[in-house]
């Protein structure tokens, strides 16, 4: 190996380097828009003298994730290049790539030129990987000899590259003991189509009845600014257990929807459940507040504490680049370790929440309470009542003891 070539997607001329005999680097440029005039057509295969040459205007190419110009330089099966080398960018999820091209060794008709491929996986980190370039003499020119190899060593027909990735569990939601007030289960998302809302009383009439949920929630749901006819939008997130009973009261209002998840469910007795917030698929506006590792799908906290600390709780996702082979087999052959998720504690007492709960469950007014650790300052219970809507024990003004 030797001085590295530089070729990244991004830039409009594409420069590659090639290793020649006395060491000296010879650079060779092309650009965007295809082979210089008096070159070749792009899809016609490309008769260059020299081995360094063709290596290093392949390479810068496939750097630019240029297709129609690599497929140029290879004898064989011309869109299978093309098509390898568009799936490696997007199946890798590639943000750039550096190449460094070795001296090209010359034999009867034949020549290999090694290079080194640092690669950019998004923002997960660099997979760094050697493999080499097989090239063929037609005629006066050289052209690589196109192989499902040519993009990695261990892949062979049928096999592919693959990026997958595995979110660490969500971090446990704790009292000042650490008993959990949260816990992860099958659960189901009730949401609404707009396009197919036929009254907003009636399924505002269902979901207060059946989910607690609010008429002001409903309209905030479906007037959110830039909310599509056809989107689902997520209202509420119910254990499976509690699916099964209101189902058969929701299911015939037209508009509502449903879809199963895993996520996260308050612990029996529903400690807190406002305060802790709920977990659910990741909206369009929290897409585009969080960015990356998410995407669309990933779970997310939607509210209370499971959305304001969220990093803490969710971790970060472990990539792995993985070889698919034809026969289903996999190999590992590079990780990218994620950060874990970590447990949250509260000084919440399950006990004194409890309490707190059952007693503002006999109000028939609205109503909250807050229950303070005096020699502390510890926040031992919030609870607040109609459980949807606005929270009074966490947003309301009020003297204490009132």
């Amino acid at each position: 190996m030797d001085k590295p070539i530089r070729l990244g997607k991004a830039a409009l001329a594409v420069v590659a380097a090639a290793i020649v005999g006395a060491g000296l680097i010879a650079v060779f440029s092309s650009s965007d828009n295809g082979p210089e005039p008096g070159g070749v057509p792009a899809t016609e295969p490309a008769l260059l003298t020299d081995p360094a040459e063709v290596a290093g205007q392949f390479l810068a190419a496939w750097a630019a994730a240029d297709g129609t110009r690599a497929q140029s330089l290879v004898a064989g099966p011309q869109a299978a290049a093309a098509k390898a080398i568009a799936d490696w960018w997007a199946q890798l999820e590639v943000a750039s790539v550096d190449f460094v091209a070795g001296e090209p060794e010359v034999g009867a008709g034949t020549a290999r030129v090694p290079f080194r491929a640092t690669v950019a996986i998004g923002d997960t980190g660099q997979w760094v990987y050697e493999s080499a370039l097989q090239l063929v003499l037609r005629g006066d020119g050289w052209l690589v000899e196109w192989a499902p190899a040519t993009i990695h060593p261990s892949l062979t027909g049928g096999d592919r590259l693959e990026l997958l990735e595995e979110w660490p569990e969500r971090g446990l939601i704790t009292d000042a003991s650490g008993r959990a007030l949260v816990q992860s289960a099958p659960t189901v998302v009730v949401g609404l189509i707009p396009e197919r809302v036929a009254s907003r009383p009636d399924v505002a009439a269902a979901m207060a009845e059946h989910l607690d949920v609010s008429r002001e929630t409903i309209d905030a749901v479906l007037d959110r600014p830039g909310v599509q006819p056809d989107w689902f939008l997520p209202v509420a997130n119910v254990a499976r257990e509690a699916y099964v009973d209101i189902r058969p009261a929701l299911y015939p209002v037209a508009g509502i929807a449903f879809r199963l998840t895993a996520g996260r469910v308050p612990i029996e007795g529903s400690p807190a459940a406002p305060l802790l917030g709920t977990t659910g698929e990741i909206t369009a506006e929290l897409l585009t507040e969080l960015g990356p590792p998410y995407a669309a799908g990933s779970t997310v906290g939607r509210s209370g504490l499971e959305r304001a600390f969220e990093a803490q709780l969710a971790g970060t996702p472990t990539k792995t680049v993985v070889l698919r082979r034809g026969d289903g087999s996999a190999a590992t052959l590079k990780s990218f370790p994620g950060v874990p998720a970590a447990d949250m504690r509260t000084t919440l007492d399950l006990e004194v929440q409890r309490a707190a709960e059952y007693v503002l469950a006999t109000s028939e007014l609205p109503a909250s309470l807050v229950a303070v650790d005096i020699p502390t300052g510890a926040i031992r219970a919030v609870a607040s009542t109609p459980a949807t809507g606005f929270n009074r024990a966490v947003g309301g003004r009020y003297p204490p003891g009132s």
